[in-house]
């Protein structure tokens, strides 16, 4: 009797394990063509992880399973709903205090850009930074995630306006915060790179 329960126990783990590995994959498609999981928006909360504190200079946090995060109490009552006109995705904290981030694309290497804000109710301070994000499916773990990793965290600045343009795998910055007012960046699969001019 046992031994039917064993083996009943051990499909049934392998069935699951398969299909959740399949789940992420699709998510995996739909966020590189609309940065969008389980059909919403990624939740702002997941890419305020990324950001380290205005006073430091490198994140601590630098891959969130994905996966796990949607199955949690702290992330399941995220509706996805674009918050603003200008195609910006807004969560606003209980003190008042926002994060917000727009979608820029990705490069050839699926390479994801992504201007991330952070604002408060009681200051006029909007601190824009860029993170450059690639996902992955780890399919080995007993159950499977769906990673978002971030390999490059650029700041933008406090209100300074900016233009990011890119071009294959390249991001052309302008910001007058960087050197010449340019930051141009080369990015392989999991890192990038400063371009000397």
């Amino acid at each position: 009797m046992n031994l039917n329960l064993l083996r009943f126990s051990i499909i049934l783990f392998i069935c699951l394990n398969l299909s959740c590995g399949q789940t992420h994959l699709k998510d995996l498609k739909s966020i590189h063509e609309k940065f969008e999981c389980k059909n919403k928006a990624i939740d702002p909360k997941l890419l305020h992880k990324f950001l380290p504190w205005l006073s430091d200079r490198y994140p601590i946090v630098t891959t969130v399973n994905i996966a796990a995060a949607y199955r949690t109490n702290e992330y399941s009552e995220y509706t996805g709903i674009t918050t603003e006109e200008n195609g910006y995705v807004k969560v606003t904290f209980e003190d008042g205090n926002y994060t917000r981030y727009k979608w820029f694309g990705k490069l050839d290497n699926d390479i994801h850009l992504v201007v991330v804000d952070e604002g408060s109710r009681r200051g006029t301070g909007v601190f824009s930074s860029l993170l450059l994000l690639n996902f992955d499916v780890n399919k080995k773990k007993q159950d499977p995630n769906l990673n978002m990793n971030l390999i490059g965290h650029y700041l933008l600045g406090d209100r300074i306006k900016y233009e990011i343009t890119t071009l294959k795998n390249k991001i052309f910055i302008e910001n007058e915060i960087y050197e010449n007012n340019k930051l141009v960046l080369k990015c392989k699969k999991d890192y990038c790179y400063e371009v000397k001019k």
